[in-house]
């Protein structure tokens, strides 16, 4: 396994730990991960394919950028939902 894939598993390790804690603490728990597992395996089935199957002449680093940068783009959303339900209920137990 080289380093490229070492990064997209981290990635995803990192995502799926993200999206679960936020299902967790969230009161639409079905919807939550409905919508961004959903999501999330949508637009890398997409570009998983491209990269194993479209791959010709170097294109294969463009398929793998994709998936790495959606899928930290939506780790930074799902970070900001996070930390915003993480302060919102630590304010609510010091009133």
């Amino acid at each position: 396994m080289n380093s490229d894939n070492q990064l997209l598993i981290l990635v995803f390790v990192i995502f799926w730990a993200t999206l679960f804690w936020l299902v967790s603490k969230s009161k639409n728990k079905k919807v939550v991960l409905f919508i961004n597992g959903g999501a999330n395996l949508v637009y890398t089935s997409y570009f998983v394919y491209g990269l194993i199957y479209q791959s010709d002449g170097g294109g294969s680093i463009m398929y793998w950028f994709y998936i790495l940068l959606f899928n930290i783009v939506h780790w930074f959303i799902l970070f900001a939902i996070a930390s915003y339900l993480y302060i919102a209920s630590s304010k609510n137990k010091n009133t």
